[in-house]
């Protein structure tokens, strides 16, 4: 009984270590996801930016990104909110590279040419759990939309 208690308590503790090493690479994708999932439309334009951005930002490959997009998913549909992602976020980025990411956030979001309030909003909450300012959401939405703007 004893023996299998202790099995069993180790292999909770084996599964919580695996929850626990999360990839800065895997925290970002997911809450790209999020962003994405919001307005409960995933339409094809985001997709193309989440490759785009994942591409550029983590080097991901091409025959990769697929993979990387699934498990990101994945984690995001298993999630009850965005603090172990962001957590992951907070300990490894500097506040640059934050704004950096609440930028592609707010690319993603405009991705489809339409802001919708649940995308507004889920940007919002995660700017908040990144410990940014309401001054550096402001600018990094315009200067998502002004390279939006730019290249149209």
């Amino acid at each position: 009984m004893i023996a299998r208690l202790k099995t069993w308590l180790e292999s909770q503790f084996q599964h919580a270590e695996q929850h626990h090493s999360l990839s800065t690479q895997m925290a970002t994708a997911v809450l790209f996801f999020e962003v994405i999932r919001s307005d409960h439309k995933v339409g094809e334009d985001e997709l193309s930016m989440l490759r785009k951005l994942l591409h550029d930002a983590w080097g991901v490959a091409q025959d990769e990104l697929d993979a990387l997009i699934q498990d990101a998913r994945q984690h995001a549909d298993e999630a009850l909110d965005m603090v172990r992602f962001t957590r992951v976020i907070n300990a490894h980025f500097s506040h640059e590279q934050k704004r950096e990411l609440l930028t592609g956030l707010w690319k993603l979001a405009y991705a489809d040419a339409h802001l919708d309030g649940h995308e507004d909003w889920a940007i919002r909450k995660i700017a908040d759990l990144l410990y940014l300012n309401h001054s550096d959401f402001i600018q990094t939405k315009l200067e998502a939309t002004s390279g939006a703007d730019d290249a149209n």
